[in-house]
C-alpha cells in the first residue's frame, strides 16, 4: 500500500510512522518514513555483534543533495532553537513492496530510494534510480553519518576513536576491532574535518560532527530530552540521467565483485518464495507473512533458531516464541523452522521449566522465571500436530520433555509452583511476576496475580489433554492425564466463575479472588480444550467484546477500573504502571477472535473484528508491521516496540484459520 503526502507531507505523521528491514541475524535499519531518525534505535545499519543480540549503531544516516536540494530529513535542538531540515517536503510516496522505497520529486525530475538486506549478512544496499528527468546530467550528492555505541544509548558531542581509509574503490571505517567497507559506483572519499563555521553573511556552516540530534518519539513517549551526535564519515558524488542508477553499499566483509542486481533478484526471489507458500493469490496474507519473517533468526549459542520478541529493542523470549510459533511458522508453511525452535528449547528445559531468556553466549545463565513458557510450548505443539500430523517428530524428539513437564508441574518446581489438591497450577508470590503481565519497576512487581492464575490453568488443562491423546496415540497408558484433566475440569467453573460480573475471576490467592476484568479469561474459551459449558464460554466472550475489545486488541484491564491507566507515555516507572494496566496489547487479537469463532461461527464478522489491525499494518506505526501495544483510550496510538512478533504472528493466523 503506498503512502501519500496526506502522510508524508506532515512533519508529525510522517516522522511517527517507521520502516524496518531485517537480515535473519539480528541486525536490522529502520527510521521514520519521512527520512528523520526518531528514536535512538533509528538508523541504515544497526548490526549484531553476537548473533542475534548486542546490537549496535553503525552507519546511521545517508544525507541526500539532489539537484542542489536537501532531500533528508532531521531534528536538532540547538541553544533551545529547534532546526529541522525538511527534506520530507520532496518525498511523493513510501511504500514496502517488498522493501522500503521512496520517490522524491524534486525541479520535475523523480528520483527512487531503495533500501535492502542481503539474507544472512551484515550488509545493507541503499539504491538510487533517476526514473524521470527534466534536465540532462543532474548531481546526486551524500554525507555518510557513523555512529558507534549501543543501540538504546544516547552518546552527546565527544570526540571519537575511530580511523577511515581510502582504498581503490571503497572505504574502509576502523573502529573497536570492527572493520566496515563503504561501496559506491560513483566518487566516494573520506570527510575531511571541519569545526561548525559561519560564512561572510553570517549563514552556519555545518561541521563534521551533527550535534544535538532529537529523537522526536523517545521524546514524545519517554520524555527524554537527551540529544545525540553523529560523526560524517564520508561523501559521495555522482551525475545522473534518466534511467541512471547510484548505490551506496555498506558492509561488514569485503566484497570484491559487487553485483547489485543479482544481490537484489536474490533477496526478492527468497522474499516471494516465502509469500507464496502463505498464500499465491492473498495479498494481504502474502505481505503479513514477510513481516513475519524478520522475527526468525539464528542463534549460533544453542545451534538453532529462535525468535525476536520486537524490533527494535527484545531480545528471545520463551514465552513469546511459543505463542508466536503457530503464526510465524506453521500459518507461513515453514514446519522444518518450527521443528528446530521446538528442538532449541527442549533442549534447555530444566525441572519442567523453559527458559523465559536465553543466554546469548554458552555457558551464561539462563533466566527461568515464567510459569507460562512450558504451558504455551504445548499448545505450540498442539499446532505443531494440526498442521503437519507429524506424531513421528514429537514421539521421537519432544514427547519425553512433556512428559517432564508435566511431573515437575504436578510434583512442583521453581518459584513454589506445583499443582493444588484441587488441580489447579499455583506458583509465585505478591513479589515476582511469573505469567505474561510480567512488568516489574526497582523490586515492585505491578500486576503480580500469584497463586492460581485463570489462564495458567485453562493452559495446564490443555497440556493434560494433549498428553492424554498423545499417551494414546503412542500405546502408552493416559490414565493419570485423564485422571488429573477430570479433576481440573470437574474444579474450574466452581472456582474461577465470577456470577455477578458474568466471566472469570482473573487470579486466585491467599488473599482472595481477583475479580479485575482482564484479558486472560479469553485463553479459556479460545484454547483448544474446552473447560466451560458453552453458556459460560458465550458469557466470557460477550464480557470480553464490551469491556476490553478495541479494533487494535484487547485492553489489559476494563476501563471501569479505578486502575486503568488510558495513555502509554512517561518516564521508566509511569510507563511500567500503565503496562498491564488498561494498554492495548495486539497479540490478545488472535485468541480473541478464535473465541469469538467458537461461539458465533461467523467468518465476515472475525474479518470485522481484524479490520483495524490490517489498518494498522499497512499505514500506521512501522509500515507492514503490527506494534507491540497500544494506548488503552481513543484513538489507541502505537506504543512500544514498533513491530512485535506475537502481534504480526496472531494477526497472520487469525486471518487464516478464522476468515
Amino acid at each position: 500500500m503506498v503512502i501519500g503526502r496526506d502522510i508524508l507531507g506532515n512533519y508529525d505523521l510522517g516522522t511517527n510512522r517507521e520502516y524496518l528491514l531485517t537480515n535473519g541475524n539480528g541486525s536490522f535499519s529502520s527510521g521514520s518514513i519521512n527520512g528523520n531518525l526518531a528514536r535512538s534505535y533509528h538508523g541504515i545499519l544497526v548490526k549484531s555483534f553476537d548473533i542475534p543480540l548486542d546490537r549496535k549503531m553503525t552507519l546511521h544516516k545517508i544525507e541526500e543533495n539532489f539537484d542542489g536540494i536537501d532531500l533528508f530529513t532531521s531534528k536538532r535542538i540547538d541553544a533551545n532553537k529547534v532546526i529541522i531540515k525538511e527534506g520530507f517536503k520532496y518525498i511523493q510516496s513510501f511504500e514496502v513492496k517488498p522493501f522500503p522505497k521512496w520517490i522524491f520529486l524534486v525541479n520535475g525530475s523523480l528520483l527512487e530510494k531503495e533500501l535492502f538486506m542481503p539474507y544472512e549478512k551484515d550488509i545493507v544496499i541503499i539504491k538510487y534510480k533517476l526514473l524521470l528527468s527534466a534536465k540532462k546530467d543532474l548531481k546526486l550528492k551524500t554525507n555518510m553519518l557513523f555512529n558507534y555505541r549501543y543501540s538504546d544509548h544516547i552518546i552527546p558531542f565527544r570526540d571519537y576513536n575511530y580511523d577511515v581509509y581510502t582504498k581503490n574503490n571503497h572505504l574502509e571505517i576502523m573502529f573497536d576491532n570492527h572493520k566496515m567497507y563503504i561501496y559506491t559506483n560513483g566518487n566516494i572519499k573520506k570527510s575531511e574535518y571541519r569545526k561548525d563555521n559561519e560564512d561572510f553573511y553570517g549563514n552556519k556552516i555545518e561541521g563534521t560532527v551533527r550535534k544535538n540530534i532529537a529523537y522526536d518519539i523517545e521524546l514524545n513517549e519517554r520524555g527524554n530530552y537527551n540529544l545525540d551526535s553523529s560523526y560524517e564519515i564520508a561523501n559521495s558524488e555522482i551525475t545522473l540521467n534518466e534511467g541512471d542508477t547510484f548505490y551506496i553499499v555498506a558492509s561488514f566483509e569485503k566484497l570484491d565483485n559487487i553485483n547489485i542486481e543479482k544481490m537484489y533478484s536474490d533477496e526478492l526471489n527468497r522474499v516471494n518464495r516465502l509469500k507464496n507458500i502463505a498464500s499465491k493469490d492473498n495479498e494481504i496474507i502474502r505481505d503479513i507473512a514477510y513481516a513475519c519473517d524478520q522475527f526468525i533468526v539464528n542463534k549460533p549459542s544453542i545451534r538453532g533458531k529462535t525468535v525476536i520478541a520486537g524490533y527494535p529493542w527484545f531480545g528471545d523470549w520463551g514465552r513469546d516464541t511459543m505463542i508466536a510459533l503457530p503464526g510465524l511458522t506453521l500459518s507461513t508453511g515453514r514446519y522444518d523452522d518450527a521443528k528446530a525452535i521446538l528442538l532449541a528449547f527442549a533442549k534447555y528445559c530444566d525441572k519442567g521449566m523453559l527458559p523465559n531468556l536465553f543466554p546469548n553466549k554458552e555457558g551464561d545463565e539462563l533466566q527461568y522465571n515464567t510459569i507460562d513458557a512450558a504451558m504455551w510450548y504445548f499448545y505450540a505443539v498442539y499446532k505443531y500436530l494440526e498442521y503437519t500430523d507429524d506424531y513421528e517428530f514429537v514421539k521421537n524428539n519432544i514427547y519425553n520433555t512433556l512428559k517432564d513437564i508435566i511431573k515437575f508441574y504436578k510434583s512442583g518446581t521453581r518459584y513454589n509452583i506445583h499443582m493444588e489438591e484441587n488441580g489447579m497450577i499455583s506458583g509465585g508470590s505478591k513479589d515476582n511476576n511469573l505469567t505474561w503481565m510480567d512488568v516489574k519497576y526497582k523490586g515492585w512487581a505491578v500486576t503480580p496475580r500469584y497463586g492460581m492464575a485463570v489462564e495458567i490453568s485453562a493452559l495446564w488443562y490443555n497440556a493434560l489433554k494433549l498428553m492424554e491423546d498423545l499417551a494414546e496415540k503412542y500405546n502408552e497408558d493416559n490414565k493419570e492425564y485423564k485422571e488429573l484433566s477430570n479433576l481440573v475440569k470437574n474444579n474450574f467453573e466452581k472456582i474461577f466463575w465470577n456470577e455477578e460480573k458474568n466471566c472469570l475471576y482473573d487470579y486466585i490467592c491467599e488473599e482472595g479472588k481477583n475479580d479485575d476484568i482482564r484479558p486472560n479469561q479469553i485463553f479459556v474459551v479460545s484454547l483448544p480444550y474446552s473447560l466451560l459449558s458453552k453458556d459460560k464460554e458465550k458469557k466470557v466472550v460477550d464480557t470480553v467484546l464490551e469491556k476490553l475489545y478495541t479494533s487494535k486488541g484487547l485492553k489489559s484491564l476494563s476501563s471501569d477500573n479505578i486502575e486503568f491507566k488510558g495513555f502509554y507515555f512517561g518516564n521508566l516507572y509511569e510507563r511500567d504502571s500503565k503496562y498491564h494496566q488498561g494498554t492495548v496489547w495486539g497479540w490478545l487479537m488472535g485468541h480473541f477472535v478464535g473465541a469469538y469463532n467458537k461461539i458465533y461461527n461467523n467468518k465476515e464478522k472475525n474479518r470485522l473484528l481484524l479490520n483495524g489491525l490490517i489498518e494498522h499494518f499497512y499505514r500506521e506505526g512501522c509500515i507492514n508491521s503490527v506494534s507491540e501495544i497500544f494506548d488503552g483510550d481513543e484513538p489507541h496510538n502505537a506504543r512500544g516496540c514498533f513491530a512485535q512478533a506475537w502481534s504480526v504472528s496472531e494477526l497472520l493466523r487469525a486471518l487464516k484459520e478464522m476468515c
